[in-house]
């Protein structure tokens, strides 16, 4: 559904449309308790209770080492960080920490679609936002977020950030583009793959009039 609205809100935009895309490094075991601790004060009271049973938190997988032995969540973790993936409880907490991060969020008017799904972020702008700036200043915030939070992004390898570019069959032009993570460029890609949906080349036209935007299984 995150994807599907993105390429409705591509669909419907009569510019092409420049999508950023980047993702968090360890963003489970590295979100710090603090954010989440004073949202959850400001709304119903419950931070003090929430850091006491954030103490002595850890969790056990069905992942084991190398001798075997259960893999213990959070051993490794900076202290006040780290939330359990794949229970209730732990994404609750990761989204409500998430959230803290307001230029990612619907409420910058400058994202079509944030398109955010757990710590992946892949949001949609029109490319006159990226003209006027708008872009670049939203992702100089989310830079600055993740500096205050202490968190990190690839930023190397084939998680690094990138950028895509969809246009409809009458509009050419060169939409290159340059974007940054403080000195880190976003590189341009012309083959895009989310969530099981795959996009070939930088054209989005309706399904029936193309087969570049397909469904891999």
């Amino acid at each position: 559904l995150c994807i599907a609205i993105g390429l409705d809100e591509i669909e419907r935009s009569a510019q092409p449309v420049i999508n950023a895309e980047w993702d968090q490094v360890k963003a489970f075991d590295s979100a710090p308790w603090g954010p989440v601790v004073l949202e959850y004060e400001k709304h119903i009271g419950w931070g003090e209770f929430i850091w006491e049973y954030l103490q002595d938190s850890s969790y056990v997988t069905r992942v084991y080492d190398v001798n075997r032995k259960p893999y213990i969540g959070f051993q490794k973790r900076k202290r006040g960080r780290g939330f359990w993936p794949g229970t209730i409880q732990g994404p609750t907490y990761f989204s409500c920490f998430q959230g803290t991060n307001t230029a990612m969020n619907k409420s910058n008017p400058v994202w079509l679609w944030p398109a955010k799904f757990s710590d992946d972020c892949s949001p949609l702008a029109n490319w006159a936002d990226y003209e006027n700036g708008g872009v670049q200043e939203s992702l100089d915030r989310i830079w600055q977020w993740s500096k205050d939070s202490y968190i990190d992004f690839h930023l190397t390898g084939k998680k690094k950030p990138m950028y895509y570019v969809y246009r409809k069959q009458d509009q050419s032009g060169c939409y290159d583009a340059e974007l940054r993570f403080g000195e880190c460029v976003f590189e341009r890609d012309y083959n895009k793959r989310q969530l099981g949906i795959a996009t070939v080349s930088y054209t989005h036209l309706r399904a029936h009039e193309t087969r570049e935007a397909r469904v891999w299984r």
